[in-house]
C-alpha cells in the first residue's frame, strides 16, 4: 500500500540573492518533502541584489564559515562548467593598503595571493599613488544581472513557485505555511520590528571601458576603512562597475550627480587605463546594514516558526551560499522536532 504524504509549505518571503539562495538549497536537499515558495513585492531587477557589484573574496579579519563555504561553492561552479551561465568568473584583483600589511588568514585559500609593495607594484605597472602596499589575488566576481536569473530558473526547474504580493505580517503566513523564512533584508525593520537594521547608501557608476581594459579586466579596490567614500572598480561582461559611497542612515535611491563625477575621478585617479570609459548608468541601492546578521529559528510566532536570515550589509554575495546552508539545517531541525520530516 502507497502512502501519499502531502508536502511540507514553506514561504521564502525575499526574492534577492538571499532569498533565492534559500530557496534553492531547500528544494535541493528536501525538494520531494517540501513545496517552497518565494513571496516577495518585487523581483528582479528591481531589487537591491541587482545593483550589487557581486565581488567575492575574504573580507574578515578573522576566519568566517560562511564566506568559506561560499567560496567553495563557486569553486564547484566553475569546475562543473556552470561558471559562465551563472554569471561567475575568477579575475585579477588588486586590494591597496595605506599602510605595510602582514599576510592574511585566507592567503592559502584564493589562487596566486602576494603581497605587493609599492615599489613591486609600480614595476608590476599599477599606477602611482598614495598606498604603501597591495594584495593580488584572484577572486570571484559574480553578475547579479545573469546571476538572479540563473537562481530564479533553477528554483523554477526544481518545482519551486513564485508570488508577487506584500507580507504584511508574518503571522498571515499561517495559515496557508508551516515555516517561514525571512530573508527580507532592510524590510525586516517593519516586518521583524528589527530597529537595528539601516540602510547605509551606495552609489554605482556603469560605463563603458576601452578595449584594452575590457580585453584584460581587473579588479581594484582601495578602502581606507573610515569615512562615507571607497573606491572599487569591478568588471562585469557588459559594462565595468565604479563606485562607491557608504552614507549610514540615508535612505535616498536617486543617484547624485556630484557623487558620480566624483566617483569618476577617483576611479581614474586609481586606475588611468579608465580614461575615455562612457558612463551609461548610474543608480543607488541601500545596503541593510545590522550589527551581526539575524540568522536564527523563532518559534515564538503563534504556531508559526519562522527562520530569519537578514542583515548582510553589502556581503549579501560574499555570505549568500554559506547562510543558505545554515538556514537548511535550522529548517530541517524544526521540521523534525514538529515530526514533519
Amino acid at each position: 500500500l502507497d502512502i501519499v504524504m502531502s508536502k511540507v509549505k514553506i514561504a521564502v518571503i525575499g526574492a534577492g540573492v538571499i532569498g533565492l539562495s534559500v530557496a534553492v538549497r531547500l528544494l535541493e536537499s528536501r525538494g520531494n518533502l517540501a513545496a517552497i515558495t518565494v513571496i516577495a513585492e518585487r523581483f528582479h531587477p528591481n531589487i537591491t541584489s541587482n545593483g550589487a557589484g557581486g565581488l567575492v573574496y575574504p573580507d574578515s579579519a578573522a576566519e568566517d564559515d560562511r564566506l568559506l563555504a561560499t567560496m567553495e561553492y563557486l569553486r564547484g561552479l566553475r569546475s562543473s562548467g556552470l561558471a559562465d551561465e551563472a554569471g561567475v568568473s575568477l579575475v585579477p584583483n588588486f586590494q591597496y593598503f595605506l599602510t605595510p600589511q602582514e599576510r592574511p588568514w585566507w592567503a592559502e585559500i584564493v589562487p596566486e595571493f602576494e603581497i605587493l609593495t609599492r615599489a613591486e607594484a609600480l614595476r608590476r605597472g599599477l599606477s602611482p599613488g598614495a598606498y604603501e602596499a597591495v594584495f593580488s589575488f584572484k577572486a570571484y566576481v559574480m553578475e547579479p544581472k545573469k546571476y538572479l536569473p540563473w537562481l530564479t530558473s533553477k528554483f523554477q526547474r526544481l518545482g519551486g513557485n513564485f508570488e508577487q504580493r506584500r507580507v504584511a505580517t508574518l503571522q498571515e503566513l499561517q495559515v496557508d505555511y508551516q515555516l517561514a523564512v525571512n530573508c527580507t533584508g532592510l524590510g525586516a525593520r517593519d516586518l521583524a520590528g528589527d530597529r537595528d537594521l539601516h540602510p547605509v547608501r551606495g552609489q554605482i557608476v556603469a560605463v563603458r571601458v576601452p578595449l584594452s581594459f575590457r580585453e584584460h579586466p581587473e579588479v581594484h579596490t582601495w578602502d581606507p576603512e573610515e569615512g562615507d567614500r571607497l573606491t572599487y572598480i569591478i568588471p562585469h561582461s557588459e559594462v565595468t562597475l565604479l563606485g562607491g559611497t557608504r552614507n549610514h542612515g540615508d535612505w535616498s535611491q536617486v543617484p547624485d550627480p556630484q557623487m558620480t563625477d566624483h566617483i569618476y575621478k577617483e576611479c581614474l585617479r586609481l586606475v588611468p587605463a579608465l580614461e575615455g570609459s562612457e558612463i551609461v548608468d548610474t543608480w543607488a541601492c541601500l545596503r541593510p546594514v545590522r550589527s551581526a546578521v539575524r540568522l536564527e529559528l523563532e518559534s515564538a510566532l503563534s504556531c508559526l516558526p519562522v527562520v530569519h536570515c537578514y542583515g548582510h550589509g553589502g556581503r549579501g554575495y560574499i555570505l549568500h551560499w554559506g547562510c543558505a546552508l545554515e538556514v537548511q539545517k535550522l529548517v530541517e531541525t524544526c521540521l523534525k522536532e514538529k515530526g514533519l520530516l
